[in-house]
């Protein structure tokens, strides 16, 4: 986590959010004045108590306050910030202080340097790092203190640049410079850029660890989409991806590079439901994320056999990492590809082209992940 004390900005920016504390029975609504990086006057609909501890979470630019979240959600939600009540300004407006003495949490920071935005998603060995509006001289060498960190340095970096439209050449030395002291350094940085950055950094920026992305970039009409590549299988009969976890947040997890990449998906929390939708939609392959305690529960899965299906489908496992045999012996449909948790956001993209081109044969599939 980021160990050091940066400079503050504080900026009004009235969002709506969601709370929640260790006594709550449903999550309540609030509004967020004023934010900075270690701080926010919260507005809520009931009065909080000095001291008392709180998860926080907003999600800009979506409607939170529609979404159907629990406590349990939001506080395990890798967005959600806690904080410790600090200061009463009046009896429904309250100073926030957030917390991060909660070290098996992600840390989620947001930092104002004049016309730039600055976001931060962290763990020990990885972070995503996003730069929106103007890359100016103070954001530079802000993100030069955030990339060469003191202590450990992460081990992957993932640095979204396209939504800047302004740009300082000065500042952009310094961004620069940072970028290719972390590649000697054996950091990966994956940099997602649009025109502006991806114009400004120039192809000649010399990473070896990493690479740059241009998402502005037309695409190559040579190129046969991954969304094809679905269309000539879903025509074959089979279509989609049937997804299985214990919690909406790690059904989020799955689900998200489906999203991206244009592939249907059912989602289920039910393990007994599971084989239904399996019956039913006859996917490409399913995704089960299980905890050692719903291992049991797995066996449902074997009620695939009653439905007589011309072919069981393969199934991507995420669990423990010593049941893996087990798992693979007990499950009548063949588990073809096992992650062991642990587990990155990367060992999950590996493991679904892995399932992809064992399964169809997608010589191509690397172009539809970049």
């Amino acid at each position: 986590m980021f160990s050091y004390t940066l400079r503050e900005e504080r900026r009004s920016i009235y969002e709506r959010c969601l709370w929640c504390s260790n006594e709550s029975e449903e999550a309540a609504e609030g509004t967020i004045q004023d934010e900075s990086a270690s701080g926010i006057l919260l507005e809520t609909e009931k009065p909080l108590a000095m001291s008392q501890r709180i998860w926080i979470l907003m999600l800009p630019d979506e409607e939170i306050t529609r979404q159907e979240l629990s406590p349990e959600d939001i506080i395990h939600h890798p967005l959600s910030r806690t904080g410790i009540v600090v200061r009463q300004e009046s009896p429904l407006r309250a100073g926030i202080r957030f917390d991060d003495s909660e070290n098996k949490r992600l840390s989620y920071q947001r930092w104002y340097r004049g016309g730039s935005l600055i976001v931060t998603l962290s763990a020990e060995d990885w972070a995503v790092i996003t730069l929106s509006g103007e890359l100016n001289f103070e954001s530079a060498v802000f993100l030069e203190r955030i990339f060469s960190k003191s202590g450990k340095p992460q081990q992957e970096i993932l640095f979204s640049c396209h939504e800047v439209k302004q740009v300082n050449n000065t500042a952009l030395t310094v961004l620069r410079s940072v970028i290719r002291q972390c590649d000697k350094s054996g950091v990966m940085i994956t940099i997602i850029a649009g025109s502006t950055m991806a114009e400004s950094l120039g192809k000649n920026i010399g990473i070896k660890n990493g690479c740059l992305a241009n998402i502005d970039a037309p695409p190559l009409q040579t190129k046969r989409s991954l969304k094809r590549e679905l269309e000539a299988e879903a025509a074959n009969g089979s279509h989609g991806v049937v997804l299985l976890a214990r919690g909406a947040v790690g059904l989020n997890r799955l689900s998200a590079p489906m999203i991206r990449l244009g592939i249907p998906s059912w989602k289920t929390q039910n393990f007994r439901e599971a084989a239904n939708l399996i019956a039913f939609n006859k996917p490409l392959f399913v995704i089960v994320d299980v905890e050692i305690e719903q291992c049991p529960m797995l066996l449902e899965l074997n009620r695939l056999e009653e439905y007589e299906l011309e072919k069981l489908p393969p199934i991507m496992v995420i669990g423990p990492p010593h049941l893996s045999e087990l798992i693979r012996t007990a499950l009548k449909p063949p588990v073809k590809v096992y992650i062991s948790k642990p587990y990155t956001d990367r060992d999950y993209m590996n493991g679904l082209k892995a399932m992809i081109n064992q399964e169809y044969n997608m010589q191509k599939i690397q172009d539809a992940f970049i």
